[in-house]
């Protein structure tokens, strides 16, 4: 139970960013913003904008950024996408209206956020308030990555998905406008337009880009975009641009104490002409008032029809925000959840597709509780607003079949049945009803493990003791850890280092392009990358035999697979070559002056100096020299090994001894690329060897198989909590428990965002050698 006395879910203890989610709908255009401003736009069931589930980061969404451009400082409204600690932010959300307020760098920000009642339209008003004696230039920004059409496809295979988006210029009203190029003639279309107005401007100043190479720059993320940080005009790109942006940006003069008014108009429709003409009749910031009043009434008017107060409205942002992204908090033990096996198909056998978030409800008693029926009035309010969630009422033996409870049951799920199938155009939802004791073991820990939320039907406490105790009623906890890892080859090829010698072969290459290129004897291909420089797209080196491998990039990006590259990743595949997102790194700190930095160029380069990518035949490297240490990473797969080697060796010629710490850091995927496999993965630790295993067994194909990590010296700290390890709204190029330099918990189960970050300390007395093996 919370302290309050609520028996809902007590999550302030999580490792989760996404505590609340917050619905804007006319009921065909839909938005869906977090406490931090991330969050999805969709439009009659197909995706406006990308959105990944994320529990610790929740960086994905539709943003607005800040920049002055006197001292160059770049701050957002909301909490994301910019780390900036400078200013609290107020969240408001009620009736259909989003505001975030923020005071940072003597500016006033409010921005409000609604879905136009009459037109299929998202606005975002932004006042800005300059509370300095000076007069401001700010720079304000908008960014969104168009999808316009499937999430899953898009998530399965982001980079192929951006192909098909083209960009448009509109100069006269300046509009940006997207489409996606139809797979057939029969597929609808979908157009987006975007259009910024300012207060007594005219829309000829406005600037515009939609090549997100060209706004992020590579190697970069939104947060350190090169289009944020020079102060240049947008780069003007439309067209076929391979990887589409929408951004638009207008920069306003504020004079001290003055408010200057900015309106973003987000439009959605099937032919350009109509996109067009929606966003040229969108008014401008002076006269949005009256949008803001018909969003908030037609809100309003739908809460009446669903019986929805203020309360009642704060529980559904929590419950929907556990549905939507994994909190341990609402769902059952980690015990129980590790136990659930076999995937979707499991469900089948009660009719339940598994294709969308499950809300289950445990029924003790022949009285139905009035929680039963508030979770289904959510399930209907959530359907109204394009958002298809299944309920599951589950009876325990304490309901008699054939019981009047038994029979009430029934009749509530038909009668909930008949209205969710009543409303003609919306995203399907279903709701069911079970009986424990007439469904299999498989069955009911595959509800108990696939639930998103179990929501107390009343009278019990946060996280639900009744299914806690039925997971501890005898039936086999434990978890299969597997098989221990495997030991490193005998004969292993681990090259010596020769640091110096690298450094010297890569300013005299065979067919050198700016960038690297092959060594003398034509056995590696050697890239130089210092300071922010990166290869034109992620240059990649495939290493595997029949049945294990990784791809390894220049900057460190890349990931790990077992049988199958697509099916069975063991770390994720952002398939991202902008970014090229790091899933896996290994960072060092030195303990005496605090220096963190990562052993790849990304995503955290540091001071270091001389840096060289070495790709080899079966193997890749990366080397580099941080203060007086010379140091490099080899990995490689051996033939006939299911295992990644990662050696790390340090050189100390600083003439002083050193303690470094050497953080080898992954995020399990255990899952088909583009799943949000988290919600199933279990990590516990072998006490032998003290190695970490991960396991998802909730797949229909390689639930049984164990992945493990390891760190070949004495571990000194541990944890698979990647919420802990990176913080609340954290990132890979500022590991929150690294830069805070305290100890990881060695926290190991389920439920949580699952990672393996394992810890070591080398003491390098002056000219020895230091390494690890992981």
């Amino acid at each position: 139970m919370r302290s309050d006395g609520s028996d809902m879910p007590d999550t302030s203890a999580a490792t989760i960013a996404v505590q609340r989610v917050h619905l804007l709908s006319n009921g065909r255009f839909t938005t869906m913003l977090t406490d931090a401003g991330s969050g999805w736009s969709r439009w009659c069931g197909r995706a406006l904008t990308r959105w990944r589930e994320d529990p610790t980061c929740d960086a994905w969404g539709s943003y607005l950024v800040l920049r002055d451009a006197d001292s160059g400082a770049v701050w957002s409204p909301t909490r994301q996408p910019m780390s900036s600690p400078a200013g609290e932010v107020a969240i408001d959300s009620a009736h259909g209206v989003f505001s975030s307020r923020r005071i940072a760098h003597e500016l006033e920000t409010s921005m409000t956020v609604v879905v136009a009642a009459d037109r299929d339209a998202e606005l975002r008003h932004l006042s800005m308030t300059n509370r300095s004696s000076q007069p401001r230039v700010i720079e304000v920004t908008s960014y969104s990555e168009p999808v316009l059409g499937s999430l899953a496809a898009d998530a399965s295979h982001p980079a192929f998905s951006k192909l098909f988006v083209r960009t448009e210029w509109v100069a006269e009203g300046g509009v940006l406008l997207a489409t996606r190029r139809r797979k057939s003639a029969d597929e609808k279309e979908t157009w987006i337009a975007q259009v910024a107005r300012v207060e007594g401007q005219p829309t000829d100043t406005c600037e515009y880009e939609s090549d997100r190479r060209g706004f992020l720059g590579r190697g970069r993320r939104l947060e350190n975009a090169l289009a944020l940080r020079d102060g240049d005009v947008l780069g003007g790109s439309a067209g076929d641009v391979l990887d589409a942006v929408i951004s638009l940006r207008r920069r306003v003069r504020i004079a001290a104490g003055a408010t200057v008014k900015i309106a973003f108009w987000n439009c959605a429709a099937q032919t350009r002409v109509k996109a067009l003409a929606l966003a040229r009749a969108s008014p401008g910031p002076e006269h949005c008032g009256h949008v803001t009043e018909k969003a908030r009434v037609c809100e309003i008017a739908r809460r009446t029809k669903f019986q929805v107060d203020h309360a009642c409205a704060e529980r559904w942002c929590g419950l929907l925000a556990a549905l939507l992204v994994s909190n341990p908090a609402w769902r059952t033990s980690p015990e129980a959840l590790a136990r659930a096996a076999g995937g979707t198909p499991v469900l089948w056998a009660a009719g339940i597709s598994g294709d969308r978030p499950i809300a289950l409800l445990r029924i003790d008693g022949e009285e139905i509780p009035q929680r039963v029926d508030e979770v289904l009035r959510a399930q209907r309010y959530w359907q109204s607003m394009g958002i298809g969630v299944d309920v599951v009422l589950l009876a325990s033996g304490s309901v008699a079949k054939g019981s009047a409870g038994d029979q009430s049951l029934v009749d509530l799920v038909a009668e909930q049945m008949r209205k969710l199938e009543a409303g003609g155009g919306l995203p399907k939802a279903e709701a069911f009803y079970l009986r424990a004791d007439e469904i299999d073991r498989g069955l009911h820990e595959g509800l108990l493990g696939a639930a998103r939320a179990i929501v107390p039907a009343g009278g019990v406490a946060a996280r639900p003791e009744a299914t806690r105790a039925v997971a501890e009623n005898g039936w086999d906890a434990s978890l299969n850890n597997g098989p221990e890892p495997a030991a490193l080859p005998p004969n292993a090829d681990l090259r010596p280092v020769d640091h110096a010698g690298f450094v010297a072969a890569a300013h005299s290459l065979q067919f050198d392009n700016g960038y690297g290129g092959f060594s003398g004897d034509g056995e590696e291909y050697l890239i130089r990358a210092d300071g922010d420089r990166c290869t034109p797209s992620p240059w990649s080196n495939v290493v595997a035999n029949p049945d294990f491998g990784f791809i390894a990039t220049a900057e460190g990006g890349g990931h790990t697979f077992s049988c199958n590259s697509q099916q069975n990743p063991l770390t994720p595949w952002p398939n991202d070559p902008v970014t090229d997102e790091a899933c896996e790194v290994v960072y060092l700190r030195d303990n005496d002056s605090g220096a963190l930095w990562s052993a790849t160029p990304l995503p955290l380069s540091g001071a270091a100096s001389n840096r060289v990518t070495r790709h080899g035949r079966g193997w890749t490297s990366w080397s580099h020299d941080f203060d007086g240490l010379r140091i490099e990473l080899l990995q490689l797969v051996p033939p006939g090994y299911a295992v990644k080697i990662s050696r790390l060796r340090i050189d100390n010629g600083s003439g002083r001894s050193r303690a470094i710490a050497v953080t080898s850091y992954l995020q399990w995927a255990l899952a088909p690329n583009g799943t949000a496999s988290g919600p199933y993965v279990a990590t516990s630790q072998d006490p032998q060897t003290g190695a970490v295993f991960a396991v998802n067994r909730w797949r229909e194909a390689f639930g049984e198989r164990v992945a493990f990590a390891d760190i070949g010296v004495d571990m000194a700290a541990f944890t698979c909590d990647r919420g802990e390890f990176l913080g609340t709204h954290g990132a890979v190029d500022r590991p929150a428990a690294l830069n805070a330099g305290g100890s990881l918990s060695g926290w190991c189960g389920a439920g949580r965002d699952p990672c393996a970050a394992l810890q070591s300390v080398l003491e390098i007395d002056p000219a020895p050698r230091g390494s690890c093996v992981s």
